[in-house]
């Protein structure tokens, strides 16, 4: 976390190692020591882990499911 610059689980779980697209399955096994490190070394509160957890939820789903459609994105 310290070395790599990480500053989100999404930052570790994608740029750094790649897990969320070669190794999903690994992810719940290291997903609470993470989080953890996370919280210590970037001095999150309760809210902040609350939203990555939320956010790292959702890209799991959503690349472990298949769309119809691919989803379009918002501009601005």
């Amino acid at each position: 976390v310290n070395f790599e610059q990480v500053q989100s689980a999404e930052d570790f779980f994608v740029r750094r190692t790649g897990r969320l697209f070669f190794d999903t399955n690994s992810i719940s096994e290291i997903r609470g020591a993470v989080m953890s490190d996370l919280q210590t070394y970037l001095k999150w509160n309760k809210k902040m882990i609350a939203s990555e957890n939320q956010r790292l939820d959702d890209l799991i789903y959503d690349a472990t499911n298949y769309y119809e459609k691919e989803l379009e994105a918002e501009t601005v």
